[in-house]
């Protein structure tokens, strides 16, 4: 019998909660009122993330979820700006270097 790969036990970790946070993020950056808030709304949604599978999977674990949605949100936040800055030093995106 095969199952479901993704169980809300494999989602009590940072690595997934940047991954998804970054990915729901970009969809949903287009509907903020100002590109300021981006950074909020992945920290809302990691943390968010996380708290629903300690929900689902019910293990109790609020704080170590809480925490786990922090650090994904700054995974996914740092990640995201480097490979910014990093295009921007290569000439390519919105950060590039005019000449």
């Amino acid at each position: 019998m095969t199952t479901f790969p993704l169980d809300p036990a494999g989602l009590l970790n940072p690595g997934v909660a940047a991954a998804l946070a970054g990915l729901l993020a970009q969809w949903l950056k287009g509907y903020l009122p100002e590109w300021r808030y981006t950074n909020l709304l992945v920290l809302t949604l990691a943390v968010a993330i996380e708290l629903a599978a300690v929900a689902v999977a019910g293990t109790n674990n609020w704080w170590g979820a809480a925490c786990a949605g922090f650090l994904g949100a700054s995974i996914a936040t740092f990640g995201y700006e480097t490979l910014q800055n990093l295009s921007g030093a290569a000439g390519l995106g919105t950060r590039a270097q005019e000449q």
